[in-house]
């Protein structure tokens, strides 16, 4: 395992082939998104999904979420981007809202367990937007520790916690915040707020009116 310290707005180009390197290779990275920091890897990697889910404890059934490096990369993975979600893009993304959308064709399999459905955000980190636009595909995007237990907040935790199963952890120190993504499903009529976060519901409901909660 290896510890880089990067900044997680500005990360030079390096830095960013060789965590795009480790990704094509199935490794498993740990990173600092705009919210928490995450365990990502590439998400149309079998390898990396399955590792994902024995690091977390996690049951094969739920669903991992993802991150997308450009709006354009969602299009490819969902079936449709309904008219509500397209009102929360525009006013909240780049930022900490992520969005469950119907999942196309192309996302894999094992990455949605029997949902159907896959969740993903257009984070405001530009850290991981590089590494996203340069592999080419949406790097997956849970909380740094085992289920059911405290989300993890500094690369020396993290380290500790997963050792030498991770191939890569990038030190962004603190996170930026303290909660997670707001959570919210656009597959259902209304919108269904799943998990309250970083973007109050409130500032949805002014874009899109009424939100199941």
């Amino acid at each position: 395992m290896e510890i880089i310290e990067t900044d997680s707005i500005n990360s030079d180009t390096a830095i960013i082939a060789t965590v795009v390197k480790v990704l094509k290779e199935n490794g498993i990275i740990a990173y600092l998104t705009d919210t928490l920091y995450g365990l990502g890897g590439d998400a149309r990697s079998t390898v990396a999904i399955q590792k994902i889910f024995s690091l977390k404890g996690r049951a094969a059934e739920k669903a991992l979420p993802v991150i997308v490096g450009e709006k354009r990369m969602v299009k490819r993975y969902v079936e449709e981007i309904p008219v509500v979600a397209e009102k929360l893009i525009e006013q909240f993304w780049p930022g900490p809202l992520m969005l469950i959308f119907k999942a196309s064709s192309h996302v894999h399999p094992e990455l949605i367990g029997d949902t159907g459905k896959i969740a993903m955000r257009w984070p405001a980190a530009r850290l991981a937007c590089k590494i996203s636009k340069n592999l080419g595909a949406p790097i997956i995007a849970t909380s740094a520790n085992r289920s059911g237990e405290p989300v993890l907040n500094s690369a020396k935790k993290i380290a500790a916690a997963f050792g030498e199963n991770l191939a890569l952890i990038l030190d962004s120190g603190p996170p930026m915040k303290h909660e997670p993504s707001t959570l919210i499903d656009v597959t259902t009529q209304p919108p269904l707020l799943v998990r309250a976060g970083a973007v109050p519901a409130a500032e949805i409901t002014k874009r899109i009116g009424e939100l199941k909660t």
